[in-house]
């Protein structure tokens, strides 16, 4: 009769316990994966609202890079903010006398 005991005991903590924590560790996992759609599902909803804000974003990126002086470097910059106020200094008959070219600064 002992022998039964302990061969219960063994099949309940060998068996049966590792089955309930496989199953409480899915049913886990199935609440995160749950949660998971439920946000992907969201955005999928939200999705037109997104691509209308990134379409407003991307327009008004491209309206302040108009803005700024055009250049790939900052000497190309220089050389063109230079040749923008040479042609403003003239037109108002405003004389420069000298032109000193300074590292670039951030």
């Amino acid at each position: 009769m002992l022998i039964g005991i302990v061969a219960v005991i063994l099949a309940i903590s060998l068996g049966v316990l590792p089955l309930i924590e496989a199953k409480k560790k899915a049913e886990e996992e199935i609440i995160l994966k749950k949660r998971a759609l439920l946000r992907y599902e969201q955005f999928l909803q939200n999705r037109k609202s997104v691509e209308e804000d990134l379409a407003r974003t991307s327009k008004e990126y491209e309206g302040i890079q108009l803005k700024l002086l055009s250049g790939e470097t900052p000497q190309l910059g220089a050389a063109n903010l230079q040749e923008i106020v040479k042609r403003v200094s003239e037109k108002n008959g405003v004389g420069i006398r000298s032109v000193r070219i300074l590292e670039p600064k951030r």
